[in-house]
Formats: C-alpha cells, structure tokens, sequence
C-alpha cells in the first residue's frame, strides 16, 4: 500500500493556503491474526492481547513483529501458520519474532490437552518375575506412570527362574489377546492397576483316580495303568493328563466325574485330557450290560439270591447322548417305592414300577447338574425287605 507525508504549506495572495502533500516511499504491510480452533487461546502481538479473531493489524515494512500464544484453560499451543513472513526461533515455539516485509495472515494453531491416566504394574507374589512395558523392562514394584489417553501400550511378563506366568490382572481394561497371554496390549482409557500373577514350576499337586462300581473297569494315566484303586499320584503343576477309560467284561464306561478340572472334549468320553491345577480326585463310573446278572460281588449293597442282584447306582448324566441318561433301581421286587428329592426336600419323582426310569426333569423341565437324594422302600422276591436313602448324581 502506497502511503504519503506532509510536505509543506504556501500562503498565496487572495488569503488562499495550499497544502503540500509528498508521496513516502516508506511501505506498510498488512497483518491478519487469526486462531483456531474457535475460542482456544489468544495472540499477543508486540504486548497487545487481541480480544477477537481475525484481527486486522497494519505495521511499515521492516517492523520488528513479535507474537505470543497464549493456551485458554484445557488448551495447548502446537505451531504458527504465515504466508509469507519466517519467524524465529521456530513455528513450533509459543512466542516468536519476525520482520514484517509483506502482507501477510498468521494463524495460531492450538489443541486441546488430552486427559492422562495413571497406570499401576505390579507382580505377585514377589519377586517372581518382571514386567516389560512397550521396551522399558521395569525393575521395582508395584510401578507407576502416567500416559495420555488412548495411548497404546504393550506388556510382557518374564517369570524368574523357578516361576511360569500364569495370569493378568486388570481392574479396567481388556488385554488383547488374553489375560492368559504373557504378551498383550491394550489401550489406555482410564487410570488402572495391573498385575502379573506368577506360580511356582515346583507346584506339586496330588492326582487321585477311581472307578465305580469297583472291579468294572480301569483308567490309563499317562500310559500307566494302576493295579488298585483309588490310585494317588503327584504332578508338578501345569502337567497335561491323559485319561483312557476301559471297561471291563460286560460293562460299558459312562463317564468321568471331577471335583475341579475340566475334562476334554468332555466327560462322557472315554478318552480325555486336562493340565493339573490343582489338587483333584476323578471318578471313573462305569455301567453294567446286564445289571441284574453281571454286578460284581463286592459292589452290591445289597443281594437277593443266585438269581438277580441289588444295585442302586449313585450317578447318571441324562445328556442324550445314549449313554446313562435315564435312572433306576436294578433288582427283583415284589414291592416297591422310590422317591427322588432336591436339596431341599422337595419330591421330584415319585414311583411303585420297578421298571420306571427317571429322565432327570421335573414337570418337563431338565433340572442342573448336582447332588439329589433317594428314598428307597421295597420287599424283593427273596422276602428281604429294603429301606434304603442316599444320594444320586446327576452329571451333564
């Protein structure tokens, strides 16, 4: 923009004054400020806090410009925009100078800050491994640090020697792909405490085996086969177990039974696998053919004669797979009563046929696996009277 300076006045007869107007050669260059987003900070320019965006500033060229960002509340500065001018020292640095040539826009680019989290990493018990987070490998616990959301962060957990990993522990978050992963990773949402849970190698744990009724059948455990039952073994943690069920002469497996692993592919084959966690007793039930005439001696409660047996089984799993799914009393009787209760003592089934066979349900309905109870009153061809209660099985 073309600017001018006063020259001089001259004083004409007839009272007339003229003013003398000089072209300057001196420039003057316009400067636009601007911010963004809308509302996050402010520029000073030269001391002066600008109170509205854009603001239109004019200066002669080779003026000294200075220019400070000024962050509002929740906000952060991130760098200077201008067409044509350069400042110094950086674009990247909240307050800056440079020498104004030219028209020229600056833009004040700003952010808001994002919210940090607090992340806890701790092992347990003591001592009994390391953590390593993203490449840092950490060396005291419980450790702590701070990182800004939706970062993503990476945790590997290393067992001292005599330890295996065993777990994590997150109080928030989902660690991909599993807590049973020694590597995962996950992002940060919001402060957190995790912990890497090890377990001794030298666990030892007590395996024990049995078959029921005795005498019906055997279990191969790890290719060794027992000569008695129950059989007791010890394993050292995380051992994989191998279990081969094989009946005996005129009986039939049914399936296994265990107080806390889970057999694989499931406890109505005969052929399963699990890895030792725990102390655990595993029941082998096996099923005669023909119960009236084939139940051994020494797995009888009771016995009527030559002719046909007592046997009043403890378990059945009415899964439809064929195999035990129905309930009954095996024997030869001239008088009969059984009722099947809950925990509760409610009856569940109720029957004077001999021949009836419970299906596990009450009014239709499958009732859950778990412990129910027996009442037996009956008179057997022999003239023997029986009055018997205990407790069934019922398995899935």
């Amino acid at each position: 923009m073309r600017s001018y300076l006063f020259s001089l006045w001259v004083f004409l007869s007839g009272f007339t004054l003229f003013c003398f107007i000089s072209p300057s050669f001196s420039q003057v260059s316009t400067l636009i400020i601007g911010i963004t987003p809308p509302s996050s900070g402010f520029v000073s320019v030269n001391g002066d806090t600008l109170g509205s965006y854009p603001d239109v500033r004019s200066f002669p060229d080779s003026t000294a410009i200075t220019l400070e960002a000024i962050p509002d509340s929740g906000y952060e500065f991130i760098y200077w925009e201008l067409d044509s001018n350069l400042v110094l020292p950086g674009d990247s640095d909240a307050m800056v100078t440079f020498i104004i040539t030219a028209d020229d826009s600056v833009l004040a680019h700003f952010r808001k800050i994002p919210p940090v989290h607090n992340l806890v990493i701790d092992i347990f018990p003591p001592l009994s491994g390391n953590i390593r987070v993203d490449s840092v490998l950490l060396s005291a616990y419980p450790w702590s640090g701070i990182f800004v959301d939706s970062t993503g962060i990476g945790l590997t957990a290393i067992p001292a020697s005599g330890y295996l990993f065993d777990f994590w522990e997150s109080g928030s978050h989902t660690l991909s792909p599993s807590d049973n992963d020694s590597s995962v990773s996950f992002t940060i949402t919001n402060s957190d405490t995790i912990t890497a849970f090890f377990t001794p190698v030298d666990t030892i744990f007590d395996l024990t085996v049995n078959v029921i009724p005795p005498g019906s059948g055997d279990v191969v455990i790890n290719s060794v086969l027992p000569g008695t039952y129950p059989w007791t073994n010890s394993f050292v943690l995380g051992t994989v177990i191998y279990l081969n069920a094989i009946a005996k002469e005129n009986f039939d497996f049914a399936f296994y039974l265990s107080g806390f692993h889970i057999l694989s592919p499931s406890p109505a084959d005969s052929n399963v696998a699990f890895v030792i966690t725990a102390d655990d007793e595993i029941i082998a039930y096996f099923n005669p053919e023909n119960p009236d005439t084939t139940q051994p001696e020494d797995s009888l409660p009771a016995s009527t004669g030559p002719e046909k047996k007592l046997f009043i089984p403890d378990a059945f799993s009415p899964n439809s797979d064929g195999n035990n799914d129905e309930y009954y009393i095996h024997g030869d009787f001239t008088a009969f009563s059984l009722i099947i209760f809950d925990r509760w003592g409610k009856a569940l089934f109720e029957t004077e046929d001999a021949s009836a066979k419970w299906n596990g349900k009450f009014k239709g309905k499958s009732l859950d696996a778990g412990i129910y109870t027996y009442r037996l009153v009956a008179e057997q061809k022999s003239g023997e009277k029986v009055e018997k209660a205990g407790n069934i099985l019922l398995a899935k």
